[in-house]
């Protein structure tokens, strides 16, 4: 049995390299179809923009359901509608189609390759180092983006980004899906992990407080649990807008698509990378100064991709600025994600953490989409993806603001 439950690792580890890189992908997506197919900038984002909607409505549910019932069902049933989604993004004719396969199909079924949905499963099953595990399997998503996305980049521009979407989807139908089934199912009892309790209650410890927690009701009355679940709203709207926009960004300036998609995925390599040191200083160090440090340099990547958007830069410049500007959104993406993430753990430690889990993930799904078509519909309006650019620098810096505000170093709500 151990070496099954190290087998969900495994099989866990892939998948988020899969979601990671189906989610970096549409930067590749995007580009062709906006500049191939001619596509107003705001209809080729609505399918990015609809299924990170898809992902907030499903976020709380699905991590209910799994905290609940388990993950057997829901996960395998998930991958099935993955697949059809991106195989029928291979036949779309306009941005509508784009739109219900994509936004849709594609949206509800990456929710079960989520780290919403893993994080869960892997806590429910490893509930001695819970930590480790999750550390683990959740550094896939560096792997997936810094290949998945230069492999979907090179498939397109060989043969189009029709066999792109098939071969994603053949590969979700034929690989992942079989050996996830035998793995999940080997590591379920009745549909929930093996010796896990139901309510996921290895992810949050208890604090030893005495006094009565607070009503639903009387929870969504606190300032703090909505500073808190506007705080990934806020910082990832600009991290959609950045992993959507950059790489159009900086074919614009001149660099060689190929090698745009290759340091897209270098940004997720690196935010990978950093996970795991910005989780040890999450434990040791006040969340808001790690995240602050996060959201800072968030902010010099973003100006890196603002004065790549402004052209009349040397070659060399150009080289050096896409570069910053893939290890800055790498670094600042990949010590954010552990401050607000035990910051959720700390304030409702005394709650449900896979509702609230769930709850801040949705948040990051309707703050992403705004990010994905706000960017798209100034683009449209104005020409230019500057004004798009200063909006992310303000989502940023309000991020920040309101995590002072929610303020974990207080301790539970």
């Amino acid at each position: 049995m151990r070496n099954l439950k190290w087998l969900l690792i495994v099989i866990g580890f892939v998948s988020l390299a899969t979601w990671s890189g189906i989610r970096g992908s549409f930067a590749v997506f995007y580009r062709i179809l906006s500049e191939e197919l001619h596509w107003p900038a705001r209809a080729a984002a609505a399918g990015q923009s609809l299924g990170l909607v898809t992902y907030a409505f499903l976020a709380p549910l699905i991590g209910w359901i799994i905290g609940r019932l388990g993950g057997m069902l829901v996960m395998v049933s998930g991958l099935v509608v993955l697949s059809a989604g991106l195989a029928l993004c291979s036949f779309i004719r306009s941005p509508w189609e784009f739109s219900v396969f994509y936004g849709v199909l594609v949206g509800a079924g990456l929710m079960v390759i989520s780290p919403v949905a893993y994080n869960i499963v892997v806590a429910q099953t490893f509930r001695e180092h819970p930590g480790l595990a999750i550390g683990v399997t959740t550094s896939g998503m560096g792997l997936g983006m810094i290949t998945v996305v230069p492999a979907v980049q090179w498939v397109s521009m060989l043969y189009g980004f029709r066999v792109a979407f098939l071969g994603l989807a053949a590969f979700i139908l034929l690989c992942l899906l079989p050996t996830s089934v035998i793995v999940l199912r080997a590591t379920f009892v009745g549909g929930k992990a093996n010796k896990a309790d139901s309510s996921g209650g290895t992810m949050v410890h208890s604090s030893g407080m005495s006094h009565k927690r607070l009503s639903l009701v009387q929870l969504m009355r606190t300032r703090r649990l909505w500073n808190a679940l506007l705080v990934p709203a806020a910082v990832f709207f600009a991290i959609q807008f950045m992993l959507a926009y950059s790489l159009v960004v900086m074919v614009g300036s001149g660099v060689d698509p190929l090698k745009g998609a290759f340091l897209v995925g270098l940004s997720g390599l690196v935010a990978a990378a950093f996970r795991i040191p910005a989780g040890w200083c999450v434990d040791h160090f006040r969340k808001e100064s790690i995240f602050t440090l996060g959201c800072g340099t968030l902010l010099l990547a973003l100006v890196s991709m603002l004065l790549l958007e402004r052209g009349g830069l040397h070659v060399r410049e150009i080289n050096l600025l896409s570069w910053c500007f893939a290890v800055l959104a790498g670094i600042g993406w990949g010590t954010i994600g552990p401050a607000f993430i035990t910051t959720i753990a700390e304030l409702f430690r005394k709650y449900n953490f896979g509702l609230f889990y769930g709850a801040a993930e949705s948040m990051v799904g309707i703050g992403g989409s705004f990010g994905v078509w706000i960017g798209g519909l100034i683009s449209d309006l104005s020409g230019t993806y500057l004004w798009g650019i200063a909006a992310a620098i303000i989502a940023v810096v309000t991020a920040c603001a309101l995590m002072w505000i929610a303020a974990p170093r207080k301790g539970a709500i």
